[in-house]
């Protein structure tokens, strides 16, 4: 997953904040804890929280035109670079077992692939309803982010109970067995149930760790961040409501 700099300011903070409610998040998983596994997932949440809840997302819509820009550029420098120096640059850019064919010309099917990908994505958008701009989105998505990670944590320490992870990349092979199907299934209905959609006044674990989060990231002025009730109740309402968008 990738985040902006200035979230990933942020991520030593959020992990601290997951690993106080969910210690065993402190264990390694390829390399890193896994704390910051999840606290990418809430950080990522902030990027475009309409989204989270099936609206139209400016944000989205911006990065799909830079990234179809960016293509087109990346065609256009390759294509004014003078006869003999599409060689010259592969060689220059040091040993490597991709072949000079496929770094300089492979790559340029790819951008317009990318492209094609970019327009179908932005005809989407546009079908997608507008989010009301007076709701807390941010509110809701870091709600919604958090009971994800809460979900995921009880799954991972009790995997020998319930199973492994499932593989979740629809471009790998493995995706598409019947075994993986099956766990998968059950996996999301998991994440969607296993947490608590509602909280009382006085919060209970995962709620305490909401309300950490809410006055970390969530860019309230002291004193003034959303309890965890409120913030599952705007989550509870987004999500009701993305099924009637024009509610």
């Amino acid at each position: 997953m990738q985040i902006t700099s200035q979230m990933k300011a942020l991520r030593p903070g959020v992990a601290r904040i997951i690993e106080m409610h969910l210690p065993r998040s402190i264990e390694m998983l390829h390399g890193s804890p896994v704390s910051r596994r999840y606290a990418d997932i809430i950080l990522n949440s902030l990027k475009s929280p309409e989204a989270q809840f099936g609206y139209g997302s400016k944000a989205q819509a911006e990065a799909l035109r830079r990234l179809s820009r960016a293509a087109t550029e990346y065609e256009r420098a390759i294509s004014a670079l003078p006869e003999g120096l599409k060689e010259k640059l592969h060689w220059a850019a040091g040993p490597r077992t991709i072949e000079a064919y496929a770094l300089l010309y492979d790559v340029t099917l790819l951008t317009e692939e990318i492209k094609s990908g970019c327009k179908s994505l932005l005809r989407d958008q546009e079908k997608l309803p507008t989010a009301k701009a007076n709701r807390d989105w941010k509110m809701a998505a870091i709600a919604g982010a958090c009971r994800e990670v809460w979900a995921i944590e009880e799954w991972r320490v009790n995997s020998q109970e319930r199973g492994p992870e499932p593989v979740r990349n629809a471009l790998l092979q493995e995706f598409y067995s019947a075994e993986n199907q099956m766990l998968l299934e059950r996996y999301r209905y998991h994440i969607q149930n296993f947490a608590p959609k509602s909280e009382r006044q006085s919060p209970g674990p995962m709620g305490r760790m909401l309300e950490d989060l809410l006055s970390t990231i969530g860019g309230y002025e002291e004193g003034k961040s959303p309890s965890a009730q409120s913030a599952l109740r705007s989550w509870k309402f987004a999500v009701d409501s993305s099924a009637e968008p024009n509610q």
